[in-house]
């Protein structure tokens, strides 16, 4: 909605939610032996409004505020049966977020602008669980073998849980200022450089798909403060794209989910400090009027300087020096494009990809 002042008024409501059920087969063997399986209902609903201003003036602005409530029912099942073990946990956990931003982009002096952006979110969450064995071989109660063809016995309430696990009710919140600044320089119409900092921020939460006294365990917010500097361009009347980006981001309490070999699941968790710094390169060029060509590259080092993990009878085991996981240190990639109207109603388009990555680790260990 646009006011008599110019002003634009946006309203955006969401509500969403899906449902999940599927399992695991773990051990990778046509013998039945160890099989994992969640079943999860999500649903969300949001809320944001936004006022902005017109931005055919040397000034801009947009404010907003925002709203997001999220609830979660979890069912996650192991059952290990080369070891006479079925496990179950569930959980609950109901999230609210509350949060205003405003960000303001203005001109400095005829050939550069700078932006600088402000939101601070409060987050709310509560965690409710139980967790247990369904059987338990060593304690003499036999595990329920399941049907055919299916991976588990079906569960139908909390009398089945034979051994039940101490698992209690909690609570987190957070409140947190984030923002970022930006500076802009246009050297030529074709080509700008511009400078980046941004400080982000990620909500904490809960543990919640472990059989185990570590259902509920929470997970803490996760800060980043990120620097980039970053060179566009386009060259050869607008025939050639070329980009290039270098940063470094600074995490505190980074979230990870690693997957844990004892508890046989992805299990969430914070490493104390980590770093990642990089450079990534871009160029697109129309060759002819049919073809084009696109090739990509990137360099990454990303590093746990603060973390460790907890192994059974070992203790905590030092994550610091590794790489984080999913980082590949080298990437690259091209692409070539064939692309002709053939009619009004016709265009013929084929492409080619080539892509190639280094080798990275799947968990943090």
């Amino acid at each position: 909605y646009t006011l008599q002042s110019g002003a634009t008024f946006t309203s955006v409501s969401s509500y969403r939610g899906y449902d999940l059920d599927g399992f695991f087969e773990q051990d990778g063997t046509p013998s039945r032996l160890v099989n994992t399986g969640k079943v999860q209902e999500q649903r969300q609903y949001s809320q944001e409004f936004r006022l902005a201003s017109p931005t055919d003036g040397p000034v801009d602005w947009i404010g907003g505020l925002y709203y997001f409530n999220e609830k979660i029912d979890e069912q996650t099942r192991g059952a290990f049966f080369a070891f006479g073990v079925d496990t179950i946990a569930l959980a609950s956990v109901k999230g609210e977020s509350v949060a205003g931003f405003g960000s303001v982009n203005f001109d400095v002096g005829d050939r550069s602008n700078a932006t600088v952006g402000l939101r601070y979110t409060s987050d709310k969450r509560d965690f409710t669980g139980s967790a247990g064995y369904l059987g338990l071989a060593p304690a003499g109660i036999a595990p329920c073998l399941p049907p055919a063809g299916q991976p588990f016995c079906p569960y139908t309430g909390a009398s089945q849980i034979k051994v039940p696990l101490p698992v209690a009710p909690s609570s987190s919140s957070d409140g947190t200022t984030a923002g970022d600044l930006t500076f802009n320089h246009r050297w030529t119409p074709a080509i700008s450089t511009y400078v980046k900092y941004a400080r982000g921020y990620k909500g904490g939460g809960f543990v919640t798909n472990l059989a185990s006294t570590s259902l509920g365990d929470p997970v803490d917010p996760e800060y980043v403060d990120s620097f980039e500097v970053g060179y566009r361009s386009m060259l050869l009347d607008g025939r050639v794209r070329l980009n290039a980006t270098a940063f470094y981001l600074d995490w505190k309490d980074r979230q990870v989910v690693d997957f844990d070999p004892v508890r046989v699941a992805n299990v969430a968790r914070n490493d104390k400090k980590a770093t990642s710094s990089g450079a990534e390169f871009e160029l697109t060029a129309q060759l002819s009027d049919a073809f084009s060509l696109d090739l990509n590259a990137a360099l990454l080092d990303a590093t746990i300087k603060e973390g460790f993990i907890t192994k059974p009878g070992v203790g905590q085991v030092s994550l610091n020096g590794k790489d984080t996981p999913y980082s590949p240190r080298a990437s690259a990639g091209g692409a070539l494009q064939f692309r002709r109207a053939m009619s009004d109603a016709l265009t013929v388009a084929v492409r080619g990809e080539v892509n190639w990555r280094d080798s990275y680790f799947l968990n943090s260990e």
